[in-house]
């Protein structure tokens, strides 16, 4: 029954899982759904148009009434030019994430995210994307929980000045904030996991700047 409503919400591009479960009293299993959404999603794109959503091209190339560039193979290109600045993916998150927060892995929940919460921690990931140039992986099923992880670029970031004064070309930690990073203060090496570099300085108690993102 999971991996029915799992290919008939793929096929109508709508989320069915309350319809099928509170109206119809279908028996689903969440879990499995996130687990298996992937998978059921690129068998159905494979049978064509008659069974894909309004998103799949049927192995052909168009352009929608929205400008959405659509195709189903690869695309080659000598360059590719967008107006934002940074490539962020699609991740499950276990709370509410807003763009410019900074996130870590959640140990308790296995390939989901969560906001960091304590001071140079190892387990920081990235930043939710505000406006990412480009967006990767349709992996985390529609009406769950998730986020634009940023994974390279220059992104606005939440900052605190719990380390200090934030000034350009500081690097950037997490902080006992949640979500937010903080000036690494030093002295010596920093020895923590990098949320990035600072592009802009920021001298209050919290604000949003642009951060280029880095790790080490």
């Amino acid at each position: 029954a999971t991996a029915f409503i799992a290919a008939m919400s793929i096929a109508t591009g709508a989320d069915l899982r309350p319809r099928f479960r509170d109206d119809w009293g279908f028996p689903l299993d969440e879990t499995y759904y996130v687990a298996i959404y992937p998978h059921v999603r690129r068998l159905v794109l494979q049978r064509g148009p008659a069974f894909a959503s309004p998103d799949a091209t049927a192995s052909v190339f168009r352009i929608d009434a929205d400008g959405r560039v659509l195709a189903d193979g690869t695309v080659y290109s000598a360059s590719l030019a967008t107006g934002f600045a940074d490539i962020a993916e699609w991740v499950l998150v276990s709370n509410l994430a807003e763009p410019g927060d900074v996130l870590a892995f959640d140990p308790s929940q296995e390939r989901s995210y969560r906001l960091t919460s304590s001071v140079c921690s190892s387990l920081v990931v990235g930043v939710v994307s505000s406006a990412p140039g480009m967006s990767l992986g349709w992996g985390a099923a529609p009406g769950s929980p998730r986020a634009l992880l940023a994974l390279v670029g220059i992104v606005p970031v939440k900052v605190t000045n719990e380390g200090g004064p934030v000034l350009p070309g500081d690097l950037l930690v997490t902080s006992s904030t949640p979500g937010h990073a903080m000036r690494w203060a030093g002295p010596g090496p920093c020895p923590c996991t990098l949320v990035g570099k600072a592009l802009e300085s920021m001298t209050e108690e919290t604000g949003v700047i642009l951060v280029l993102l880095t790790a080490h």
